[in-house]
């Protein structure tokens, strides 16, 4: 049997403890995140969080001795196993574009391919975490977007950095 990718539950908030822990007894972990704007106090600041809460994924060889250790890492509850506790494999090529959609630290990068009449949530800014309907994107650096405000069509245009793709717990909008 070849590497292939699992996933590891983790403890709540642990994703990064985990990750650090795995990556420390050798693994191969993988945490992608994605930025996102919070309300601290009365300020908005930008915040990376995991795209998947909860979860790390990480390249094993089950063939392979140590596998095992994952479950007694700090920050992991477990690896996602079927009825029989044997870790249950990803399928191929579901981690690999999640690793061409990221930078070197694991940060989603803004969507390359932007379509007119596509969806996408803003990151940043007064509707942060807003999806809306992009209407013309006239240079690599500028997207009008139509968005539904109070009932109301109003076009905001924003940076093609400060957009990426909604995700399904996005409900804003």
């Amino acid at each position: 049997m070849t590497t292939r990718w699992f996933v590891a539950r983790t403890k709540p908030n642990g994703e990064q403890r985990a990750s650090i822990n795995l990556s420390r007894q050798g693994f191969h972990a993988f945490l992608p995140r994605e930025e996102r704007q919070q309300k601290r106090g009365r300020r908005q600041v930008l915040v990376q969080r995991p795209l998947f809460p909860g979860y790390v994924f990480l390249e094993l060889d089950l063939d392979r001795p140590g596998w095992a250790a994952v479950n007694n890492t700090f920050g992991v509850l477990r690896l996602v196993s079927l009825q029989d506790g044997m870790p249950s494999a990803l399928p191929r090529g579901a981690v690999e574009e999640l690793l061409e959609r990221t930078d070197e630290q694991g940060l989603l990068l803004p969507p390359e391919e932007i379509e007119i009449g596509s969806h996408m949530r803003l990151v940043q800014g007064p509707f942060a975490n807003w999806v809306a309907e992009v209407v013309a994107a006239p240079d690599d650096a500028r997207i009008s977007l139509l968005l539904d405000l109070m009932g109301r069509k109003v076009t905001v245009t924003t940076s093609r950095s400060n957009l990426a793709k909604p995700s399904f717990v996005d409900g804003k909008g």
